[in-house]
């Protein structure tokens, strides 16, 4: 018998455009590799491109790896940062009051109890300074055991030390703030003729191996900031995000240690949506309007963007069906229905 659709909606002698929702189309490149695609393929856009291993950082104490990285649908544009965790701790050391012009040099002040790093170091003062100025500065310098700055502060006439008060001695060298296990610290004190800083307590806040570090812990931060579940060393970590697996290497990670994982933007090709498409084109967000075969090179052809089409007439990729893909389509103004026939 001959078939006729019980709707007098737009429809077209394939069956595929079904429906009167505006319709717009898009000049598109097909990826190489797409493969030979009929009309109707559901098809999803590229719109990532992402590392398959992230980059240890640059003075991280573990030289475990970052590997199988992939992204997921939410994935961001930019950095994502995956930071091993420790717990915080404080330790104060006093240090008496030295007299007008009288200095200190390399005294030992702090012994790492395990691997991690300072988050800040201060002075807590226990009474008023005296005699500060420019031409009688006060300068406190922590530096680690092989005599780098950590953290180093000048007081003068401007920027006098606090009275009675704490105070952070400033933004910590990025490198030498990081410490291992047993790693001695240094303080040096150096006056001026008059200058007279009172007693005070070295005040070091930092992060070090405790309950968090022993299972291996990393947070996993987004390029807008946002913090995602933390990962486990040696378990997949799996997020709309990204994905990865961070190994353990012959040095234990510590805390403070990081990776990055850099998101580029993807190259704005076509593909057929795969559910388990891990570069954006698991988002099905167009129709191939007609036949074409990139399967040894990139083409141009044409795509629906919006429109209402008969779901029964299109092709779908592995891991959507007519029923699972619908919703993601509206979402883009495609429409889709089974049409029916009498």
């Amino acid at each position: 018998m001959t078939e006729s659709w019980l709707s007098t909606e737009t429809w077209s002698p394939d069956d595929i455009i079904f429906g009167d929702y505006p319709i717009q189309t898009k000049v598109i490149t097909l990826v190489s590799g797409a493969g030979s695609l009929a009309r109707g393929t559901v098809l999803g856009e590229i719109k990532t491109s992402t590392p398959t291993t992230g980059t240890a950082g640059g003075s991280n104490v573990g030289n475990g790896t970052c590997t199988t990285v992939t992204s997921g649908a939410d994935a961001e544009i930019g950095t994502y940062t995956l930071t091993c965790l420790g717990e915080s701790f404080q330790a104060h050391v006093a240090v008496e009051d030295l007299g007008a012009g009288a200095d200190i040099a390399a005294r030992e002040v702090f012994i790492a109890p395990s691997a991690g790093y300072f988050t800040e170091i201060g002075i807590l003062t226990y009474g008023a300074p005296a005699g500060v100025d420019d031409s009688n500065t006060c300068v406190v310098a922590v530096k680690d055991s092989a005599g780098n700055t950590v953290v180093t502060k000048t007081y003068n006439t401007a920027t006098q030390p606090p009275t009675e008060d704490y105070e952070s001695l400033g933004t910590l060298d990025t490198t030498h703030k990081k410490f291992v296990a047993d790693e001695h610290f240094t303080v040096d004190v150096t006056q001026g003729t008059t200058s007279n800083m009172p007693g005070f307590s070295l005040v070091f806040k930092y992060m070090a191996a405790g309950l968090a570090a022993s299972t291996g812990k990393f947070s996993v931060q987004t390029p807008s900031g946002v913090g995602l579940a933390d990962a486990t060393v040696a378990v997949a970590y799996t997020s709309d995000h990204i994905n990865f697996t961070i190994n353990d290497g012959a040095n234990d990670f510590a805390p403070g240690d990081t990776f990055t994982i850099a998101v580029a933007a993807g190259s704005g090709s076509y593909k057929t949506a795969l559910a388990a498409a891990v570069d954006g084109s698991a988002d099905p967000c167009a129709i191939l309007a007609e036949a074409a075969d990139a399967t040894s090179g990139a083409v141009e052809t044409v795509a629906y963007l919006t429109g209402s089409f008969n779901e029964n007439g299109l092709t779908y990729g592995t891991g959507y069906t007519a029923a699972t893909a619908r919703p993601l389509l509206k979402t883009h103004g495609i429409y889709t229905k089974a049409a029916q026939a009498y």
